[in-house]
């Protein structure tokens, strides 16, 4: 692996230096949080690539907070399949295939979508970094067509005028070639320069065929950055390496949480007391509400804060990076020596090596998960997730904003408003939808007699809290499993009273009723309720 690596000194000098591995590469980049950390990829379709780009991110020790592919192949509706762990994905896809673009951000970092664009064949997507003060673009052109030519240097001059005002890298793929003189090339300049922006790689190749069509562009006089050219076998472009230096540090991802402290003598003591006033004239929704307000009084909550530390390639090994120096090695060889078969046939093997080491590793991480997890379905289902959608499940998200009858709202208590009707009146609008059959009532038979459910007792009650599992969530009030089977015995002549009231008077309390709903996304629309299930 060759890496060249660039400074940019000023708009028009640029220094070079190359390393010979990644190793070294890992060497001479500082590994401190005042800098940020940039791949850039043309990909050439992300799908089949994404576990061998998220083993070169692995190779190189030092973390990379912003990934730009572009020409992801990836469509709309398959957008949710293709994520990195511990990123933040957002796609601006193509609706025919081929084409598209991509910015992966860290999950300790702020992302805001400013714009998307799909105009003609073109793409082009806009973030800004709420921590650096930065937006991040990425633009991609899949054609030498000069009708998508001309749409391409459009939306550029358009888009860089606009953000002339702001701290801006532009990343991507205009298919035109800066080491050839002619008029595009020209306009490029002409454009960057005009709106105070200029290339930072318009004298090094980024293809084997030795042209440059990989832009990329800023606006930043004098920036501390360096910004390398990897020569990797992951597709005909190269890997792009861009590192800022910032000047506030730069925060790890932090976590807080309300850690419960339960007091289970004062939970027990408020239990004997409801017991023994216990009186079947109060109503049973009075009752349940006595007896959840026993574990309330018992329970209180701290704010906890810490520092994660990601670990979202735990099956990347030294076997996988042996494989990725040998692939890349003969890469290189086969890009110097085109015509040997015998370093093409090499670099070809390596290249599947690689794959399949990749996917054996994968393999015997994931079945050691589930051999762990073997009987908690809930955790088996986090494995699920975690395999099929390439996914960290840990942290959920809240929905950002609905679309209902092209109004948006973004309050968080009418997001909620929408959902609930929607959840609770999609089925019987639905219903209404079907053909009503008419039905034969002279077959139907009518039971007279009637049946009593037996009253239970305190036996009954304790042998049943001591089976449950400890494990399963809490429900909406957040009494734990744990906290009930430790007050089984206080707990059991209280609930025995309150379930025969319930079973004789034909009434279930209302709080048992409550269930807590989470809207899951299935595709489509982020903001159409149809695209979501509870």
């Amino acid at each position: 692996m060759i890496l060249t690596m660039i400074s940019p000194m000023n708009n028009n000098h640029i220094a070079v230096r190359q390393f010979e591995s990644i190793d070294l590469l890992n060497r001479s980049l500082s590994n401190n949080n005042k800098s940020i950390n940039i791949l850039y990829l043309n990909a050439c379709s992300i799908k089949n690539k994404l576990d061998k780009l998220q083993a070169y991110i692995s190779h190189i020790q030092i973390q990379t907070h912003i990934i730009i592919v572009t020409e992801t192949w990836v469509e709309k509706h398959e957008e949710n399949f293709y994520n990195l762990p511990g990123y933040n994905v957002t796609y601006s896809s193509r609706t025919k295939k081929g084409g598209g673009c991509a910015i992966f951000i860290k999950n300790n970092l702020t992302g805001n979508i400013l714009k998307k664009v799909e105009r003609n064949n073109i793409t082009y997507l806009l973030v800004s970094i709420q921590e650096l003060k930065t937006c991040f673009s990425a633009i991609y052109n899949p054609s030498k067509k000069r009708n998508d030519v001309e749409v391409t240097l459009h939306l550029l001059e358009e888009e860089l005028s606009r953000q002339n005002n702001q701290n801006v890298w532009l990343l991507g793929d205009l298919n035109i070639d800066l080491l050839t003189n002619n008029l595009n090339s020209s306009r490029i300049r002409d454009i960057c320069t005009s709106n105070g922006f200029y290339i930072c790689n318009e004298t090094v190749a980024t293809r084997k065929s030795h042209n440059l069509i990989d832009h990329i562009i800023t606006n930043i006089p004098n920036p501390q950055a360096k910004l390398g050219i990897i020569k990797a076998g992951i597709s005909d472009h190269d890997l792009q390496y861009l590192s800022i230096e910032k000047e506030e540090d730069l925060k790890s991802r932090q976590l807080t949480y309300k850690k419960k402290i339960v007091d289970l003598q004062r939970i027990k003591c408020e239990l004997l007391k409801v017991d023994e006033t216990y009186s079947n004239t109060n109503s049973v929704d009075l009752n349940y509400e006595l007896v959840t307000q026993c574990f309330l009084k018992g329970t209180s909550y701290r704010d906890i804060t810490m520092n994660v530390k990601n670990n979202n390639k735990p099956w990347f090994n030294q076997d996988i990076q042996q494989a990725i120096r040998a692939n890349d090695y003969y890469y290189k060889k086969s890009q110097l020596y085109p015509n040997n078969g015998y370093l093409k046939q090499k670099y070809q093997d390596s290249k599947k090596h690689l794959k399949n080491i990749i996917r054996n590793s994968k393999n015997e991480y994931f079945t050691r998960k589930f051999d762990q997890v073997k009987g908690n379905t809930r955790k088996e289902w986090q494995v699920l997730n975690q395999i099929i959608t390439n996914t960290d499940k840990s942290g959920k998200k809240n929905v950002p904003s609905l679309k209902i009858q092209n109004q948006t709202i973004t309050d968080v208590k009418n997001i909620s408003e929408q959902f609930n009707n929607f959840f609770s009146t999609v089925a019987s609008s639905l219903a209404s939808k079907i053909n009503k059959c008419k039905l034969n009532t002279e077959t139907e038979t009518v039971c007279n007699k009637s049946f009593q459910l037996q009253d239970t007792n305190f036996l009954e009650v304790l042998k049943t809290i001591e089976s449950l599992d400890p494990k399963k969530a809490p429900g909406h009030d957040d009494i734990d499993t744990k906290t009930v089977k430790a007050c089984s015995f206080e707990l059991s002549s209280i609930l025995c009273k309150l379930l025969n009231q319930s079973f004789n008077g034909g009434e279930v309390p209302a709080g048992m009723k409550l269930a807590r709903v989470l809207p899951l996304f299935k595709g489509g629309d982020i903001q159409n309720p149809n695209n979501y299930r509870p």
